[in-house]
């Protein structure tokens, strides 16, 4: 999972700086609004002061697109503060139940994102932004898994199974670049990706002493629980 989100997360880098250009034009237009710009037509003063400049929608609702993939559901509430800065607040919701020959594994976590975004280009909704962010899961696997070994009083290889559950709360910061637009200042697009490294809050586990720490059964290394990782969206959503 962790390789196919940085592939994506590179993927969405690279479209993010290819759309700079056009977050760049939003900027021009702007500071052509300026009234120190005086060869700037009526007509089209009026019009780019609608799009660019009216700051009448401060509130967005948004989903990630990609994190679905992931067996993840992710939304987004953001408050623009002013044309240059915003917070946002998210929650995440995973459930992930796989099944190999035998075995079985449960994976579930919960977390929320706390943001606070600046634009570097552009203007309200649109443009290149930096976000640095804070989060918190709480993650939760569980196990169930036939083990075989030999049993020397009778001779013979027995199937043993064993349940076990491991638990954590994570903590994590980071921050993201990413780029959005609107289109007729109500739908929104929004990519974005960025580095996050997190630590562990009082972890336990019922994992028996046979099973090795390193084995992948069960175990939380799917999620971005400890260490550093890549956080990368694709968020749709509207204006209001």
């Amino acid at each position: 999972m962790k390789n196919n989100l940085t592939l994506i997360a590179l993927f969405i880098f690279v479209v993010c700086i290819s759309t700079l250009s056009n977050a760049q034009s939003i900027y021009k237009n702007k500071r052509d609004l300026s009234p120190e710009n005086k060869d700037v037509q009526t007509n089209t003063n009026t019009k780019s002061s609608y799009s660019l400049a009216k700051f009448d929608k401060k509130h967005s609702l948004k989903a990630n697109l990609i994190s679905p993939f992931f067996n993840i559901l992710t939304l987004f509430y953001n408050r623009y503060l002013t044309d240059e800065t915003a917070l946002q607040f998210g929650f995440s919701l995973m459930s992930d139940f796989k099944v190999n020959n035998s075995d079985e594994r449960v994976l579930n976590c919960q977390a929320i994102t706390a943001e606070y975004r600046y634009l570097l280009v552009g203007n309200h909704a649109n443009g290149t932004y930096i976000q640095p962010f804070t989060r918190l899961i709480n993650a939760n696997a569980s196990v169930s898994f036939q083990k075989g070994y030999y049993d020397n009083n009778s001779n013979q290889w027995i199937s043993k199974k064993i349940n076990y559950n491991e638990s954590c709360l994570s903590a994590g910061v980071g921050f993201l670049l990413g780029v959005q637009n609107t289109v007729k200042n109500k739908l929104l697009f929004d990519l974005y990706a960025g580095p996050v490294y997190a630590i562990q809050i009082n972890p336990s586990t019922s994992r028996p002493s046979e099973i090795s720490e390193s084995s992948n059964r069960g175990s939380l290394q799917d999620l971005i629980v400890k260490g550093y990782g890549i956080r990368a969206g694709f968020s749709l959503g509207f204006l209001f």
